[in-house]
């Protein structure tokens, strides 16, 4: 897991709230050649132990966060993503953000799962304009209709 806090004034404020982010590890369900992470080790594949991401979330908090930003290779991978969100909510964060593929939001009840638990922002990478770039760019035939779909389910939600 690795935790950057951004800088407290200047543009890394977020609606005036100091943003924390936090990656749950590098594990993906896309061969994106362009990646940054695509050539993390096996060991840095793994993701974070939940009680580690709580107690990093908690440090945090009580440093001055108020914004999480989740990130990974695709954090929505991640087997107890509901629960940390629901956790970094419980304590006060206030603006609860992660940046995915999109892929496993084409299934609207994850979304769904995710907003109760207290997520408020989605960022969702999608990288070309046409279906069969996309899958190319991924590497994963389907990814851009599965992208297309979670975007439709996030303005259903919204």
């Amino acid at each position: 897991m690795r935790c950057t806090e951004t800088a407290s004034s200047g543009p890394f404020l977020i609606n005036n709230m100091k943003n924390a982010e936090i990656n749950l590890g590098y594990g993906c369900n896309s061969v994106c050649y362009f990646c940054v992470s695509g050539d993390a080790s096996n060991l840095e594949k793994r993701f974070a132990s939940q009680k580690k991401i709580n107690t990093e979330i908690l440090s945090l908090y009580r440093k001055g966060f108020r914004s999480l930003g989740i990130l990974g290779g695709e954090p929505t991978l991640y087997p107890h993503i509901c629960e940390i969100v629901s956790y970094a909510k419980k304590i006060g964060y206030r603006r609860i953000a992660v940046t995915t593929n999109g892929m496993l939001l084409a299934k609207k009840i994850f979304i769904e799962e995710l907003v109760k638990a207290g997520m408020n922002r989605f960022s969702v990478s999608v990288h070309a304009h046409r279906a069969k770039d996309e899958d190319i760019i991924t590497g994963i035939p389907g990814s851009f209709r599965k992208k297309i779909e979670a975007i439709k389910n996030l303005v259903a939600l919204r």
